[in-house]
């Protein structure tokens, strides 16, 4: 390929295509803005697509799309008609994103790389297949018998032994069973009970103690793909979940959803000794427990008792050595997140906390509530 040519290479292949994102509102889609920070006006067609309104219909196979630009990109399947050409192996393609991807091929760029075990692709959708061989995660499952599948072409070769039934992704049958509450799969040790075949199959790891999906970082070991994903993040630093009200970024859903609750105007649960409100009745009964000092969680090593189960699980680290948090900069590593960012301010030099009688900086709390017995004239 001459030099000319991998230059047209090297330009296609990186004229990216917006990535667009959703802010959503409680009613509905607030903005909308792509990867260059440009905000789109929500326009009906926009709002066709968001919506999932399906409204333009293909007149030879009746398929139906959320965009005409969809449509027409359809139609191009019944009429051949190849409009994108790769000027360098006259490859012919329908669209120009599918032009895009095959220009990686002349260029070998793989700007798609896995962050567990450095391998890289040269698309996305390759990386995401790759990831589920680390996770575990088989998203593709059989009407007929439940089988999962990383990759769809395995579920539909599968399906053929069933007669070629249809087939479906497993969030379709997830979304319908969690709205009719419909439970089909039972725990036969505790009677737990599932809307999906996997969620049953990795529960029963609770009973037999196995953890067979590990991390390539760690050698740490777990029960189930979505808890090796989120540990994961410890290593990655990886927050994906974002309040809207405030920015502040979670590397769990469930603690997003926590968070939120520090916004809530109506904080219905009061305690009844100090008067103080919450939002909901899990953080007033973790509250109540500073007043009646209860400690029902205990550690089974050494039994000491904590009033919530997130002190008990970082208390656990001193037993197992575990210590997930890691710098980035001198691999030192920490049982705490805490420890990790009051670490790094000896690299980055930050002291954010001043003593208010002579100004001096300190990194931690600690060193400041050290240092203010000095003017109290309280010797250590």
């Amino acid at each position: 390929m001459n030099e000319q040519s991998q230059g047209r290479a090297h330009q296609l292949a990186n004229t990216a295509v917006p990535f667009i994102s959703y802010k959503i509102a409680g009613d509905g889609i607030s903005s909308v803005s792509d990867d260059s920070g440009f905000k789109f006006e929500q326009t009906e067609a926009l709002s066709s697509v968001l919506h999932n309104n399906k409204t333009h219909e293909c007149h030879v196979c009746n398929k139906t799309f959320s965009s005409r630009s969809h449509l027409n990109a359809h139609r191009r399947t019944h009429t051949g008609d190849k409009s994108y050409t790769c000027d360098i192996c006259d490859n012919a393609f329908t669209r120009l994103s599918s032009l895009k991807q095959h220009s990686l091929i002349h260029t070998g760029d793989k700007p798609h790389k896995c962050h567990l075990c450095d391998r890289v692709f040269s698309s996305r959708s390759q990386l995401t297949r790759h990831v589920r061989s680390h996770t575990g995660d088989k998203p593709y499952i059989c009407y007929t018998c439940d089988k999962a599948f990383t990759r769809l072409s395995g579920l539909k070769q599968h399906s053929h032994i069933h007669g070629g039934n249809k087939i479906r992704r497993s969030r379709s049958r997830h979304g319908a069973r969690t709205h009719t509450d419909v439970k089909p799969y039972v725990c036969d040790l505790c009677n737990k009970a599932f809307t999906q075949l996997n969620g049953l199959k990795y529960h029963k790891h609770v009973h037999t103690g196995d953890k067979p999906f590990m991390c390539l970082l760690c050698n740490k070991m777990f029960a189930h793909p979505q808890q090796l994903t989120s540990h994961i993040r410890t290593h990655t630093g990886s927050k994906p979940y974002i309040c809207e009200r405030c920015g502040k970024a979670f590397a769990r859903l469930s603690n997003l959803k926590q968070h939120k609750h520090t916004h809530a105007d109506n904080k219905p649960c009061k305690c009844l000794v100090c008067n103080k409100t919450f939002a909901n009745p899990h953080h007033l009964t973790r509250h109540k427990r500073t007043h009646t000092n209860e400690k029902p969680y205990a550690c089974d090593v050494c039994y000491k008792a904590f009033n919530d189960s997130s002190t008990l699980q970082r208390h656990k680290r001193i037993h197992t050595g575990d210590k997930p948090y890691v710098c980035n900069l001198c691999d030192k590593a920490f049982t705490q997140l805490g420890n990790l960012k009051q670490h790094k301010r000896i690299h980055t030099g930050e002291r954010p906390y001043r003593c208010l009688a002579c100004n001096k900086l300190f990194r931690s709390f600690h060193l400041l509530t050290t240092h203010k017995c000095t003017h109290a004239g309280i010797k250590l």
